[in-house]
């Protein structure tokens, strides 16, 4: 391979990573119309698509690649992603089976597909005991202390969540999906400081992050106290019912009702005209927070899927 085509590789997986996916892309496609099978030129194609969660097309081009070699590790681990990302169990297992009989000296990465088949594609979630033994087994303390996080959320056990995660990030695992995670898990538990600076490290690693810079907004909204009091009343909301237009509605609902009853008992025109602008903000914040509660509450659970970010 050539040092040029080496360069252009190399920017585009830089503009894939700093989030200007049209330049990367525009690179990519001038080495891949020299050599479709240029294995590095190939693997960030693959990333590029995965950034930009178009995971049916990257289910496309990894069967591709795996059609021109049948033996490339790389290529089942995207296309067993791009199942994974999508939550199709039956396709994913299939290509785990498959990537077992084919490597089947990569037990760790096998323990490492099991864990996330399980933990993303299935309401209750078996993989992350086993996760945690193995990567004890193999010293890997940072990945022992993220999955002992994730197991402490879906316990609903916040604090232990955050501290163990904060270890882990300590201890180096510092991907920028487990920041977005600590980041929601923090902003779930009132601590905005801490959500802010995650949330920031999650942009940091890459650019216009859709959960990160939600979040970014969020911690600054909930200081101005109606809206921390949304904040608050549509998670408890989120806990009773996880269905994301409950979330959105029901607590202007309320508010409607309760200026429904102020109408029948005398009050001064700048309280009821104080009450119906609280009621517009919350109507336009409820939504914001709804969708927040829905996705940490999803499936009646609190549990976070790392692969939906």
């Amino acid at each position: 391979m050539s040092n040029a085509t080496l360069g252009t590789i190399a920017a585009a997986r830089a503009y894939a990573d700093a989030g200007n996916f049209r330049l990367a892309e525009q690179h990519l496609n001038r080495v891949l119309a020299a050599d479709p099978n240029d294995d590095d030129a190939c693997e960030v194609w693959c990333r590029l698509l995965t950034k930009q969660k178009k995971f049916a097309e990257l289910e496309t081009f990894a069967k591709s690649w795996i059609g021109r070699d049948g033996q490339n590790e790389t290529a089942y681990t995207y296309l067993f992603g791009s199942y994974v990302a999508r939550e199709d169990r039956n396709n994913a297992t299939a290509v785990l089976e498959r990537f077992r009989e084919l490597f089947p000296e990569q037990v760790l990465q096998h323990f490492a597909f099991q864990s996330l088949l399980d933990v993303n594609c299935g309401k209750e979630a078996s993989g992350y005991d086993q996760a945690i033994a193995t990567f004890q087994t193999v010293g890997d303390q940072a990945q022992v202390l993220r999955f002992q996080s994730q197991a402490a959320f879906r316990r609903s056990n916040f604090a232990e969540a955050i501290h163990l995660g904060d270890r882990s990030w300590q201890a180096g695992y510092t991907e920028k999906s487990f920041a977005s995670y600590m980041a929601m898990i923090c902003f779930r538990s009132f601590r905005f400081g801490k959500s802010r600076r995650y949330a920031r490290l999650a942009l940091g690693a890459e650019p216009g992050h859709p959960v990160a810079t939600e979040l970014l907004v969020l911690t600054r909204l909930v200081w101005f106290p109606p809206f921390l009091l949304a904040h608050a009343l549509l998670f408890l909301l989120a806990q009773i019912n996880s269905n994301r237009l409950f979330g959105a509605i029901a607590l202007p609902s309320i508010f409607f009702f309760a200026l429904f009853g102020l109408l029948f008992v005398p009050l001064k025109a700048e309280a009821v005209l104080s009450v119906v602008v609280l009621m517009i903000f919350y109507c336009a914040y409820g939504p914001i927070i709804g969708k927040i509660a829905a996705f940490a509450y999803r499936n009646g659970a609190p549990t976070v899927r790392l692969s939906g970010y």
